[in-house]
């Protein structure tokens, strides 16, 4: 899976889905997780990541 990108989202309880968790492990998927104390700074953080991905296929 080199050079693609992708951006999803999964259900909070993906820890116990063992085939859920082994893909994610298997490709070193960043998992965040987003709560409501954390996601205006998880949306800047995105943000900022897939601006700066986007800008370097310009």
């Amino acid at each position: 899976m080199d050079n693609v990108h992708f951006l999803g989202t999964i259900y909070m309880a993906y820890r116990s889905n063992e085939r859920l968790l082994a893909f994610v492990n298997r490709y070193g998927f960043k998992v965040i997780e987003l709560t409501k104390v954390n996601r205006d700074q998880v949306f800047a953080q995105l943000s900022r990541v897939l601006g700066s991905e986007l800008s370097k296929r310009q």
